[in-house]
């Protein structure tokens, strides 16, 4: 198993029932993913993210990355699936197919989940887009910050961004066991401090 991606506060504390002291702490967490078979859908990489995308996918299958370069489409609707746990105050967005629409889908995503009370807000975003790297900087202009990599998710692999409204993540209390969660969580720590809050 490879450890791909860090989902910061992703539910509270008190929904474990043997934790009920956590509470009102979030739990973070780690995803991580077997490969049995190589995948047939290039990768586009975002600029920013290109070193730390390249090393998650080293223990996976070997795959095929190209610079995400490509301005946003100007025509056609963003196409996606999303899943709301109002409990876990979490939203999370699986994006296959980017619009003309992308900034206002972003903008009105960010004011639902504000009406939501969201706290924890994660958009996988199909990384077989070529214009993946402008989607990504809209979302950064917005406060998102990386998550991961998701591999395959969309038979694909898929781009995890993510944003934590509300409160800063704890980060001392995120319990992590290998050195790649380890360093992932400091470049997403880092990441977030680059892009604001």
């Amino acid at each position: 198993m490879r450890d791909c991606a860090v989902e910061l506060d992703q539910m509270s504390g008190d929904s474990f029932k043997e934790h009920r002291e956590m509470a009102p702490a979030r739990v973070s967490c780690v995803f991580n993913f077997l490969e049995l078979t190589a995948p047939t859908a290039a990768v586009y990489l975002p600029a920013e993210y290109d070193e730390v995308i390249r090393h998650l996918a080293q223990a996976l299958k070997p795959r095929t990355f190209r610079p995400a370069a490509a301005p946003l489409p100007p025509a056609g609707p963003t196409a996606r699936q999303d899943t709301y746990y109002p409990a876990a105050r979490t939203w999370k967005i699986a994006v296959r197919e980017i619009g003309a629409d992308w900034q206002t889908f972003l903008d009105e995503l960010l004011t639902q989940a504000v009406e939501r009370r969201v706290i924890s807000l994660q958009i996988a975003v199909n990384a077989a887009l070529p214009y993946l790297g402008a989607a990504v900087s809209a979302m950064r202009a917005r406060g998102f910050f990386l998550g991961g990599l998701l591999p395959r998710w969309f038979g694909s692999d898929g781009l995890l961004m993510q944003k934590v409204l509300g409160a800063e993540p704890d980060y001392a209390r995120t319990k992590l066991c290998s050195q790649i969660a380890k360093d992932l969580l400091a470049f997403i720590r880092a990441d977030r401090e680059a892009v604001g809050r």
